[in-house]
């Protein structure tokens, strides 16, 4: 049974993954899994396979999750409640899908037109385009956007509909020569597609600064009005090495599995590539 179980998630990460991306694979995965509720939150863990742990700073752990989420989310409700990880060139990806749950419980802190960071890979502490790649929250208008830089230029691209309160999931994934020639941007929330772009684009642009979870501008401005802190329940951030089919990027019911058959089939493919003995 096992064993067909395991067969069936790597047929579903293989058909989640597309013609393009079919041996993308786990990056990294936050699934904030230790528990209990109401405990602090003593090390951020990546459940992935390779190990990019982080700190915390002021996060618990909550029994709020979204349906197949797991046990806990990380409560990131606050002023100054966030994680984070160092840099790592296994995050420096070109194509990717970045994904996480998303539950918004209160007003955000800071003053910025993006609202709160849920997720960002930074590339620099203050201007513009400051995100290697990010998605954010704005609770005035319950707008999820999408952030990628190539250094002095980037692209932002904004969902169509509002979510607010509850649990959604959001995806930004990153396509490389979709169609022989042109990049494609696109921004998923709980499966459906909320805005794309396309252009012949550079490289991301990548420094040597940190991945944080659920705030900003912490090293250069961790207290002015610049600050984009998302006030609400995060889970399953991950981030995959290519893109995920766009007609499969999961619901918040469905998150989980699309997780589970990607880690098997990121296991697989290293198993494949290891040298024969």
């Amino acid at each position: 049974m096992r064993s067909f179980v395991s067969r069936s998630l790597v047929g579903l990460a293989l058909t989640l993954a597309g013609t393009q991306s079919a041996l993308a694979v786990v990056v990294f995965n936050y699934g904030f899994e230790q528990g209990p509720a109401g405990a602090s939150i003593a090390s951020l863990v990546d459940t992935g396979p390779n190990g990019l742990n982080g700190t915390t700073t002021a996060l618990t752990y909550s029994n709020n999750v979204a349906p197949a989420g797991g046990s806990f989310s990380a409560n990131t409700s606050g002023d100054f409640n966030f994680a984070r990880v160092g840099d790592n060139a296994l995050m420096h990806v070109q194509s990717f899908s970045l994904s996480l749950l998303f539950n918004p419980t209160g007003n955000h802190f800071g003053t910025n037109d993006n609202g709160g960071a849920l997720v960002i890979k930074k590339n620099a502490e203050s201007g513009g385009l400051i995100n290697s790649f990010g998605l954010f929250h704005n609770d005035a208008t319950g707008k999820v956007y999408g952030q990628i830089s190539f250094g002095a230029s980037g692209e932002q691209i904004t969902s169509a509909d509002s979510f607010r309160s509850g649990w959604h999931s959001a995806t930004l994934s990153l396509t490389r020569d979709f169609s022989g020639s042109t990049d494609k941007l696109e921004l998923f929330v709980d499966g459906s597609l909320q805005a794309s772009a396309q252009g012949t684009w550079g490289p991301i642009f990548y420094a040597g600064n940190d991945l944080v979870i659920g705030a900003a501008n912490y090293l250069a401005d961790p207290v002015g009005p610049f600050r984009r802190n998302f006030n609400g329940l995060i889970d399953q951030v991950t981030l995959t090495d290519g893109p995920v089919d766009p007609v499969a990027i999961p619901t918040p019911g469905s998150y989980a599995l699309m997780l589970t058959g990607l880690m098997l089939l990121g296991s697989a493919v290293r198993r494949r590539k290891q040298p024969a003995a």
